[in-house]
C-alpha cells in the first residue's frame, strides 16, 4: 500500500479539526494565497479537472467568483444551443434504445460540457439513487431518470426523494411498479431507509414493513408513473416519528425530516468531495448537516460551503480521495482536450468497474480504495497510455513546456495539473529521462510518458 493511499486510512488528520474552524470560510492570504495548485484541486474536486489555461485563468479571477460559477456557469447563447443539440441526440439514443450508446453520450457531456460540476454531481445522485440498465431495459426510462437527477441536483433533497419515488426506472429495479395492499413490496421501502436517506441503525424492521403500506398502488402506464387508489392502503401507518394514513408524499416527507437524515446525505456528500474515510458520526459531519438542515437541505449551499472552507483547501485535503474511473479518465481528457471514441471509452470503464447506467447493485458503487488494485492499476495505466495515444488531441499546447520541448518541462507541469500530491523529484527525474530517450514522435512520447504517470499512486488520488 502506497504511502498517499495509506495515510488516507491510517492517519486521520482531520481530527486535529474543530467543526467550527473546519468550515468557516477560507480566505487567501500572503501565506496562503488562492494560486494555480489551488484551482487545480478545486477543479479536480468539484468538477472533471480542467485544462491548463483554464486553470491560470481562474487562479487570476476571485476565489468567490470561481467556487460560485462551478454550479452556475455563464451561459452564452452558444453553450445553449450545444446543450440543446446534445439533449436532442441523447433524447434519440434513448428512443433507439441502446443503453450503452446512451452511457457513451453521457461521457461524452461530462468530457466536454461547461457544467462540469453538474455532471459530476448529477454523476454522484445516480450512484446514490442506483439504477442499472442491466434490469431496466426501456432506455427511454434511464433517459427519463438522468434529466431528473440533473434538474433537481442542485436542489433540496426532499425534491429528488419525491421524484425518485415516482420514478418509472426505479420502481421496476426494485420491483416496487406491482406493490398492492393486499401484499406490499418492501424493496422501495428498505432501499430508501437504509440507502437513500437515513443508512443502517436509524431505522426497524418494522419501520420497513408499515412504510412499505404508504407506498402501495403506485404503477407504471405508458411509461409514466401512476396511482392506483384502489390497490393504496389507506390504513393507518406507524413508522419512525410518524402516525398516519402516510401516503407517498407524506412518507418521503417524514423520512427526509428524520434527524438522520441530513446527516447522513452530508456523509456521503463529504465522501465525494472531500475524503474517503470521515466517519459518518463524525463531529465534522454533525456540525455541517446542521448546515444542510438551516438550507433546507439545499445541495448547492451545502457543497458551495464545502468547497470555500478552509478544510477543503487545507494540503491534507489533497490526495484524501482515490479517484474513480469515470472522475479519473475523464478528467484526463478534460484536462489535455482529447477526444476519443466513447463506446471504446465506455468499454474500458466497465472493465474498470464503473459504467455509468449500469451501476453494479442497488448500493452503487463502494468507491475509495475499493477502486484500486493490482488489475485496476494496470488497465489505468494502459488506458492513460491509450488516450493520448489513439485519441485526437486539440491544437495548442496541453502545459506552456509542451511548445519548447522541454520535456523536464512537461512532466513537472503534467504532475502539478494531474496530481493532488507532490510525485518525488528522482521519479520524475526518471519520467523526464523516459520522455527524452523516447524514439517517438510528440504524441507517442506523451502517451508513453503518461502510461507510465498512471502507474503512481499520486496519480490516482485527488
Amino acid at each position: 500500500m502506497n504511502v498517499a493511499m495509506s495515510s488516507m486510512r491510517d492517519s486521520p488528520w482531520y481530527d486535529r479539526w474543530d467543526p467550527s474552524d473546519a468550515w468557516s470560510v477560507w480566505e487567501p492570504s500572503a501565506a496562503d494565497r488562492w494560486d494555480f495548485m489551488k484551482v487545480a484541486h478545486l477543479h479536480r474536486r468539484a468538477g472533471f479537472a480542467a485544462p491548463w489555461d483554464a486553470v491560470e485563468q481562474d487562479a487570476n479571477r476571485s476565489h468567490t467568483d470561481v467556487i460560485g460559477s462551478l454550479l452556475s456557469p455563464a451561459r452564452t447563447e452558444a453553450t445553449q444551443q450545444t446543450f440543446e443539440a446534445d439533449k436532442n441526440t441523447g433524447q434519440i439514443l434513448a428512443t433507439g434504445g441502446n443503453s450503452r450508446q446512451l452511457a457513451a453520450w453521457w461521457l461524452l457531456r461530462m468530457v466536454h460540457a461547461p457544467e462540469a460540476a453538474l455532471e459530476r454531481l448529477t454523476l454522484f445522485w445516480h450512484g446514490h439513487f442506483a439504477t442499472s440498465a442491466d434490469k431496466v431495459a426501456e432506455t427511454n426510462l434511464m433517459w427519463r431518470q438522468y434529466l431528473s437527477l440533473r434538474k433537481l441536483a442542485c436542489g433540496p433533497f426532499r425534491d429528488l426523494v419525491q421524484e425518485i419515488s415516482r420514478d418509472p426506472a426505479m420502481l421496476i429495479y426494485l420491483d416496487a411498479r406491482d406493490s398492492r395492499k393486499a401484499k406490499p413490496n418492501e424493496n422501495f421501502a428498505r432501499e430508501v431507509l437504509e440507502l437513500f436517506c437515513l443508512g443502517t441503525g436509524n431505522y426497524t424492521e418494522q419501520d420497513i414493513r408499515e412504510l412499505a403500506r404508504a407506498f402501495t398502488g403506485g404503477g407504471i402506464r405508458h411509461g409514466k408513473f401512476f396511482e392506483n387508489k384502489y390497490q393504496f392502503d389507506e390504513g393507518e401507518k406507524s413508522f419512525l416519528n410518524y402516525r398516519g394514513p402516510a401516503n407517498r408524499e407524506q412518507a418521503i416527507d417524514a423520512i427526509v425530516d428524520h434527524a438522520a437524515c441530513a446527516q447522513f446525505i452530508v456523509w456521503k456528500l463529504v465522501r465525494q468531495y472531500v475524503a474517503d474515510d470521515v466517519p459518518r458520526d463524525h463531529p465534522l459531519i454533525r456540525h455541517l448537516a446542521q448546515t444542510y438542515r438551516d438550507s433546507h437541505m439545499t445541495t448547492s449551499v451545502l457543497l458551495n460551503k464545502i468547497w470555500s472552507s478552509r478544510l477543503f483547501f487545507t494540503d491534507e485535503c489533497r490526495g484524501a480521495r482515490v479517484q474513480g474511473p469515470v472522475e479519473w479518465c475523464v478528467g484526463l481528457l478534460r484536462t489535455l482536450r482529447i477526444s476519443f471514441p466513447m463506446e471504446g471509452l465506455a468499454e474500458e470503464l466497465r472493465l474498470l468497474g464503473q459504467l455509468p447506467l449500469y451501476p453494479p447493485s442497488v448500493k452503487g458503487w463502494d468507491g475509495g480504495l475499493q477502486w484500486i488494485d493490482v488489475r485496476t492499476a494496470i488497465l489505468r495505466s494502459n488506458l492513460a497510455h491509450r488516450l493520448v495515444r489513439e485519441g485526437r488531441m486539440a491544437e495548442g499546447s496541453p502545459v506552456p513546456s509542451w511548445a519548447r520541448k522541454d520535456w523536464g518541462g512537461v512532466v513537472r507541469e503534467l504532475a502539478q495539473l494531474l496530481c493532488a500530491q507532490a510525485i518525488p523529484e528522482p521519479i520524475l527525474d526518471s519520467l523526464t529521462k523516459l520522455a527524452e530517450q523516447t524514439n517517438e514522435d510528440d504524441q507517442r512520447r506523451l502517451a508513453i510518458l503518461l502510461g507510465s504517470m498512471a502507474t503512481l499512486p499520486e496519480f490516482q488520488v485527488c
